[in-house]
């Protein structure tokens, strides 16, 4: 089984973008209104990070933040 991964950046998957009625959005970045389907501009961020500290790490990273 093929799964394919739909790798585009549109305003939907930036974390600046507010959903406003049916297809239509608001970039709070640009304070402009845009559409969920628009390519991303050069400003996205995306919603969620694709690099995932390892668990270790952040248990490590925790104990030597409450530490001090």
């Amino acid at each position: 089984m093929n799964i394919k991964v739909k790798s585009d950046r549109s305003c939907r998957y930036c974390s600046f973008y507010r959903p406003q009625g049916r297809r239509g959005g608001a970039c709070q970045r640009l304070n402009v209104p845009v559409e969920s389907s628009w390519q991303a501009c050069s400003l996205c961020v995306p919603s969620f990070e694709t690099e995932m500290v390892p668990v270790g790490e952040a248990i490590a990273l925790e104990m030597a933040s409450s530490r001090r």
